[in-house]
């Protein structure tokens, strides 16, 4: 089940990816089911404020996925991208983040048959809301970013949170068990490691926690940082805009120096799509990128 906002419809696809139909969904944004398969909940998005953030969210009730009905419905105005869980309980529950116009709010939902009906809002710290995340597989540490630089890190086992004293837009876990991050306070700054602790932890050709070269991406939600990983060779990738929305992959050695490749601004991939983001890099050292409508 596919939010296909090009064609602006629900898509629905058997195993082997064919299209078996749809239903017209006005900027579909995200879908799931209760216990009940044939009942479909989609949330849509629709961006009011591209620059700050601000979207109109809306909950759709669907009596089927292909060719269905929306049978109820409930509005609200939110910030960055939204989240949906749905309780497959009796009736179901669905919990809805990002909701207001910081962000503040997670809403519980309750479907009362043809009507969506808000029965709880629960108050959250927008700096603590997230926007990316990752996770450590060793330590079960996850990270969030909360859309501009806050980072929050949340012990997956037990749930304990801390915000994080250091910043970040963009965040990779190293095969060095060290953190490397971009976008801490600035538009255009290097590529800045630490260890775990966040204590700075220098890289060989520099004499400092920061690699060899500037890069740009600004800083805030969505706002151009595309991307950053590191290698199991230890090698750095990361997208940056060498001139106003073109990019290239650059590349830095694990000692912080950077490689020059003769691809565009220097870059081993490019020029790249400027309107998503993403970045990784396999055993094999194949880079993965995703881009408009791959």
């Amino acid at each position: 089940y596919v939010c296909d906002r090009v064609n602006q419809r629900l898509a629905a696809y058997d195993p082997s990816g064919r299209l078996l139909g749809s239903t017209p969904v006005e900027w579909p944004d995200l879908v799931a089911f209760g216990e009940d398969e044939r009942i479909t909940y989609v949330v849509t998005r629709k961006v009011i404020d591209g620059y700050k953030a601000i979207n109109e969210f809306e909950v759709l009730k669907l009596d089927a996925a292909v060719g269905g009905n929306v049978i109820a419905r409930i509005g609200f105005r939110g910030m960055n991208s939204p989240q949906m869980a749905v309780s497959a309980t009796s009736p179901p529950v669905i919990w809805l983040s990002n909701v207001g116009n910081q962000g503040e709010k997670l809403v519980r939902i309750k479907d009362r048959g043809e009507t969506l009906v808000v029965t709880d809002e629960i108050a959250v710290d927008s700096d603590a809301g997230f926007v990316k995340l990752w996770t450590d597989p060793l330590t079960d540490d996850v990270y969030i970013n909360n859309g501009w630089n806050r980072l929050t890190r949340y012990n997956g086992l037990t749930g304990e949170s801390a915000k994080l004293a250091e910043g970040a837009i963009d965040l990779a876990i190293g095969p060095d068990r060290n953190l490397y991050m971009i976008g801490r306070a600035g538009w255009k700054e290097p590529v800045y490691r630490c260890d775990l602790q966040l204590n700075p932890v220098p890289f060989s050709a520099t004499g400092k926690p920061t690699a060899a070269k500037e890069i740009y991406g600004r800083y805030g939600m969505g706002w151009s940082n595309k991307g950053l990983a590191v290698a199991p060779d230890g090698r750095i990738f990361v997208r940056h805009m060498y001139d106003w929305t073109k990019y290239p992959v650059l590349v830095f050695r694990p000692d912080g120096s950077l490689e020059e490749h003769d691809h565009v601004a220097g870059g081993i991939v490019g020029p790249v799509d400027d309107q998503t983001g993403g970045l990784c890099v396999d055993r094999q050292g194949n880079i993965y990128l995703s881009m408009a409508g791959h």
